[in-house]
């Protein structure tokens, strides 16, 4: 089951299928099955989606929160995100949510939500390339939202 490659496709879907929307559902889903038995977040989503984009019927939280940059600055690294106007919240910790690669090797990442960004200090990383993601897992619980409770979207990992 490689759920995380699927997620990304319907990603790819999304972003380049005009009129096509996604609503985020990583705080409902189920570790076996994909289609989660609690149906009304879904439809509630769904329906925001549709009142914004479909009928003009503007919705100031409708979008998930979605990776839209990553810097890094020496062990620094800043992800940023959009669709969290007013700030991302987090239950728990949003560290565990990331994961950094170097050489093949995990590095240890502190975590700290700060407006619409997320901001880890990884002090094993070292010069050179790294890999970061986004809740790429099969299953996991998200505990990264904005302000209108919508969970953030998993991102595939990229080259930082």
């Amino acid at each position: 089951r490689n759920y995380p490659k699927l997620r990304e496709q319907q990603q790819y879907v999304e972003d380049h299928v005009e009129e096509t929307y996604m609503a985020s559902i990583m705080d409902v889903g189920s570790r076996f099955d994909i289609h989660p038995k609690v149906k009304e977040p879904i439809g509630e989503r769904l329906a925001l989606l549709a009142l914004d984009e479909i009928y003009g019927i503007g919705q100031k939280y409708c979008h998930a929160p979605r990776i839209s940059k990553v810097e890094r600055e020496g062990q620094d690294i800043t992800v940023f995100f959009d669709f969290a106007e007013g700030g991302l919240t987090v239950n728990g910790n949003a560290g565990s949510l990331f994961c950094v690669t170097q050489n093949g090797e995990n590095v240890e990442a502190a975590c700290k939500v700060q407006g619409n960004k997320v901001l880890l200090q990884c002090h094993g990383l070292k010069e050179g390339k790294a890999t970061i993601s986004f809740a790429y897992q099969p299953f996991l619980v998200m505990n990264l939202f904005n302000k209108g409770g919508l969970p953030a979207r998993p991102a595939a990992p990229q080259e930082i």
